[in-house]
């Protein structure tokens, strides 16, 4: 591909851009609803033409992939300007003035933002220098542009800490300091295994609790290791940009039968713990409550999540609704069936056949996806007040239903499966994991 192919479409969007942002700026008297979408607009191209102008300065730097990858976001962003030029230019007077007109060249621009953010920090995994410097000066443009500061960061600061998080050196992470066990008030999440505790303090507040037990002392160095570099990298995660929590220390706690078990305290909040729920009690709630809307997002915020993770340079290795965007598990397996099936078939039992890697994330993640989309969680729970015990794992009705189609389609559907399957696994790449 041409390298001057991703600058000329750069300077096309931005000529665009500007265009529309004055033709919008002739409103800036209209009344007061037209005047609020005018100013959103002004902020998300404000965005857009940060990073596009970022993308410009370092396209030499881009191998084929990359550039390949860029080509067609800044593609699709110059026909979504486009679109929104001929609105504003050929519309109807009347309509033009009408608050709607602009949300919904808004809500293009966004849309366009949100398949464009995850392109956009994989480029800042590059192992070069010059992107630092170019982050450096065009920082203090985002100052300018942006104005005082806010409580989200703007793109540059993002991509600024991620990459300062990629280089965490070895000496950083021995430099970690584990924070002393407290008293906390636990409160269980429905459904999950992290528990939302209480920690009374000069700054009391709720934080969300993911474990991590080890039963085999051998194992103890090398998760203290990479609960360490996990943390560090975590502590420097937006939540709103990376859809994951903060991580806000670890504990390192000593129990019978478990010779060491460390706790990172993830996203602490002060309100709104009563309302908390997993993925699993939703899934387990009356599909009409929820709207495709908020499915949609789920979905996107699921997949995110694990983008941001695998960004991060580690393999989550436990997906599955009732767990934390953060819990990562032993390269050993089980036989906890309400475990297996959000899991790879080379990832089945207790020895499974090959170790963890990214592509098996994908998998859980698929299967988690899926639940989503028909709104039937594939685990179901017992009563509690029915058996006088905590609700435990059982079959569902989406897998009675399975087996009854299994039993229809016989060697067919192996056949279709195994090919599925192979698809996933994939033939190449290597991809980095963590020890526990």
């Amino acid at each position: 591909m041409d390298p001057g192919s991703v600058v000329g479409l750069v300077k096309s969007c931005y000529t665009i851009g500007v265009q529309i942002v004055k033709l919008c700026s002739t409103w800036k008297h209209a009344d007061s609803e037209v005047e609020q979408s005018v100013l959103i607009f002004k902020s998300c191209w404000t965005r857009t033409e940060l990073q596009v102008n970022f993308v410009m300065r370092i396209e030499d730097r881009m191998d084929e992939d990359h550039r390949r990858m860029m080509h067609a976001l800044l593609r699709q962003l110059k026909h979504t300007l486009s679109i929104a030029t001929n609105k504003l230019e050929g519309g109807d007077p009347k309509e033009l003035i009408n608050p709607n007109t602009i949300d919904g060249i808004i809500s293009d621009l966004e849309n366009w933002q949100r398949r464009f953010d995850p392109s956009w920090f994989i480029l800042m995994t590059i192992a070069d220098t010059f992107l630092d410097r170019v982050l450096d000066s065009e920082k203090a443009t985002e100052r300018e542009l942006r104005g005082p500061a806010t409580a989200a960061k703007g793109p540059l600061a993002l991509a600024a800490g991620l990459r300062q998080v990629m280089s965490v050196s070895a000496e950083t992470t021995a430099n970690f300091k584990f924070l002393q066990e407290v008293q906390m008030e636990w409160k269980d999440i429905p459904f999950s295994d992290a528990k939302a505790g209480y920690r009374y303090s000069n700054d009391p507040r709720w934080y969300i609790v993911d474990t991590i037990k080890i039963r085999k002392a051998s194992q103890a160095r090398d998760v203290r290791r990479d609960v360490r570099a996990l943390a560090i990298k975590l502590a420097q995660a937006d939540p709103l940009a990376f859809g994951l929590f903060n991580c806000r220390g670890v504990v390192p706690v000593t129990r019978r039968g478990y010779p060491f078990a460390s706790h990172p305290q993830l996203g602490s909040e002060q309100q709104g713990m009563e309302t908390l729920k997993s993925l699993r009690a939703m899934l387990l709630s009356p599909d009409q409550q929820i709207s495709l809307s908020w499915k949609m997002l789920m979905a996107c915020e699921l997949g995110k999540a694990v983008n941001y993770v695998h960004t991060f340079d580690f393999v989550h290795k436990n997906i599955r609704p009732g767990v934390g965007p953060l819990w990562w598990h032993s390269h050993g397996g089980d036989k906890i069936w309400a475990h297996n099936v959000y899991r790879h078939p080379d990832r089945q039992g207790n020895n499974p056949s090959s170790k963890y890697t990214m592509r098996h994330d994908i998998y859980s993640l698929g299967v988690c996806l899926l639940e989503i989309g028909l709104w039937e969680s594939f685990v179901d729970y017992t009563n509690e007040s029915e058996f006088h015990e905590p609700p435990q794992p059982r079959f569902s009705n989406p897998y009675f239903a399975f087996i009854k189609w299994w039993k229809e389609k016989g060697e067919n559907a192996i056949h279709r499966l195994g090919i599925a399957a192979q698809g996933i696994s994939g033939e190449t790449g290597t991809d980095s994991t963590v020890s526990a």
